[in-house]
């Protein structure tokens, strides 16, 4: 595994577990395959108070003044932004967002809410975007919404 393999699969097994690793690793490779969350060409600017998302551009802005934002930054914001009001687990956040497996990694959401706080947010200690529900998880806020 450290030399670069995916999995690897013991002797005797299973031909369901066999078949059930090689579908995993090709669910794996598809998605790095493709480019990471790209919109379709008919995806609208989001208006969300005082921001606006272009998804094509990959922009944010407030207040017509761009705000600098990592690709995961983006990807996560635009995720939550496109359903105002919904509730998402971190849970949820990491299969949809990282497209990844979610064990072990849901500090990682707190981690980027907080830094998209401080870029998002006039006073990140009283959010208005980016909402926390104590005990379920974030959404992004409905009154921003338009």
């Amino acid at each position: 595994l450290e030399l670069g393999a995916d999995d690897y699969i013991c002797k005797p097994f299973k031909q369901r577990e066999f078949v059930a690793r090689v579908n995993a690793v090709l669910r794996r490779y598809e998605r790095t395959s493709k480019p990471r969350n790209m919109v379709d060409e008919e995806e609208k600017i989001l208006t969300r108070g005082d921001l606006l998302i272009d998804p094509l551009k990959r922009k944010i802005s407030r207040d017509g003044e761009e705000i600098n934002l990592t690709a995961i930054e983006f990807d996560l914001v635009y995720f939550l932004a496109k359903q105002p009001g919904r509730v998402w687990s971190r849970e949820q956040l990491i299969n949809n967002v990282w497209e990844y497996n979610s064990i072990g990694y849901e500090k990682v959401v707190t981690s980027y809410l907080s830094r998209l706080r401080n870029k998002l947010e006039r006073d990140p200690q009283n959010p208005e975007y980016i909402e926390t529900v104590h005990g379920v998880g974030y959404r992004f806020s409905e009154s921003k919404s338009e």
